[in-house]
């Protein structure tokens, strides 16, 4: 397993550009939004950003700007942690690109979209010197709609119902109706009802654990290019964004109808709207192809492991590849995590981030792997913890690693790959992160 390493881009500004708007079809117009800083208050919604749309016209040309208030921004600090700073108040309100750096940018969108032939979700940065990077692009996802649709994107509001929110960015089309749920904290999410309406301050990536019983999402900030207003449209959960009052205009437990294609949202139930909603379905479903992707897929995409500071975040709780891969993920980046107080370079540590148990060190006699502080075992000295590996799944472990026996019971080697080391006695204690 390789290991990918690359150079942050210290981004002035950085943002998402679509390369034709999501769902409404009619208008093929690149879309680039635009924050101060580094990108993730851009995705995650953080940050309202600027936003432009540029025609595909060679050279682009910009056909509106919407610049918001920028009021902070991420920076990247020498020893590679990133911190929020307060950004001048004379560049809160100005355009993070100049017009030469938005007609290029759209310029390099029209170029991704022709070579894959498909939009694309485009994700950029701008350096202090004015060069502009591509960092990655994805397909995008264009949603189809009925011209009823369509029609209703251009309607009055529905009179004899009240509307306690106008003019939010829409970015997934749709109506949704039910109780509202206030979203502040992990635990919100927990008490999430099946039929609600998930109200919150701004958008996050981890409401996709409840997009499946949302009915609807609207926050007080974001943008239609973040990741969350992505993973709506995957999941086809209608969602109005950047409202600026959805926390205050709405009661928790209050019954609302969202009109996600006018960004409205109503007091109550208006079943007017609600005939007109998006459909959510498989369209594959009953076909072979689709009842064979989905008994495999079983055992591959549901994610069991969620809390990586849970007791039961452990190997014998892997139940799918998904659990497998974030295990993994989160071990691996357990020996990175090596900032706490009082914690010396190339000192031992395991994956609860403890120091290793005082007096002498348990070596790897008779199979059995050393232990940390918090009496977990470890995979060999000096990674991370595994938790409580027991009986035959510690053995093989063990064998693997090649901890061979003499008559004694004493260890006589390691084997590395296709090589064999001799051991001494120093290389039995408690080994080093390096």
């Amino acid at each position: 397993m390789s290991t990918a390493c690359l150079e942050m881009v210290p981004s002035v500004a950085s943002g998402v550009m679509y390369s034709r708007h999501p769902f409404h079809i009619i208008e093929d117009h690149v879309i680039v939004n635009a924050v101060w800083g580094l990108g993730p208050y851009a995705v995650d919604g953080k940050v309202t950003p600027d936003s432009y749309t540029l025609s595909k016209d060679d050279p682009p040309m910009i056909l509106g700007s919407k610049i918001a208030r920028k009021p902070v921004r991420l920076v990247g600090q020498s020893d590679g942690s990133l911190v929020e700073e307060t950004v001048n108040a004379a560049l809160q309100r100005r355009p993070c690109l100049t017009e030469f750096h938005l007609k290029t940018l759209a310029g390099y969108a029209v170029a991704l979209e022709r070579h894959f032939q498909r939009p694309q979700d485009v994700e950029w940065a701008l350096d202090s010197v004015g060069r502009l990077f591509i960092l990655q692009t994805r397909p995008l996802q264009v949603i189809g709609r009925s011209t009823r649709q369509q029609d209703a994107e251009a309607a009055e509001a529905i009179a004899g119902h009240q509307v306690v929110i106008s003019g939010g960015d829409i970015a997934c089309p749709g109506v949704g109706c039910g109780p509202a749920h206030i979203v502040h904290t992990d635990d919100d999410l927990l008490s999430f009802p099946d039929g609600g309406i998930l109200v919150a301050a701004s958008p996050n990536p981890k409401y996709f654990l409840v997009m499946p019983k949302a009915r609807a999402i609207v926050t007080d900030t974001g943008s239609i290019t973040g990741h969350m207003a992505s993973l709506a449209r995957e999941f086809m959960v209608p969602a109005v964004l950047n409202t600026g009052e959805a926390t205050k205009a709405i009661a928790p437990g209050t019954e609302v109808t969202v009109d996600a294609y006018s960004g409205r949202v109503y007091l109550g139930k208006v079943p007017e709207l609600l005939d007109i909603k998006l459909q959510r379905g498989d369209f594959m479903k009953d076909s072979p192809v689709f009842e064979r992707l989905q008994s495999v897929a079983a055992f591959i995409v549901p994610l069991n492991l969620i809390d990586p500071q849970s007791e039961a975040f452990q190997p014998h709780n892997c139940r799918t590849i998904h659990d497998i891969m974030r295990l993994a993920h989160e071990f691996s980046q357990g020996h990175l995590r090596i900032q706490q107080p009082g914690f010396r370079r190339g000192a031992p540590v395991c994956q609860a981030g403890r120091p290793p148990a005082a007096g002498p060190a348990h070596h790897r006699s008779g199979g059995r792997p050393c232990r940390c502080a918090c009496g977990s075992p470890q995979r060999r000295p000096g990674t991370d913890c595994l938790g409580s590996l027991q009986g035959a799944a510690e053995g093989n472990a063990a064998r693997r690693r090649g901890c061979d026996q003499s008559a004694t019971g004493q260890p006589q080697g390691v084997h590395v790959g296709d090589e064999r080391t001799d051991v001494d006695a120093d290389e039995h204690r408690h080994g080093e992160i390096r």
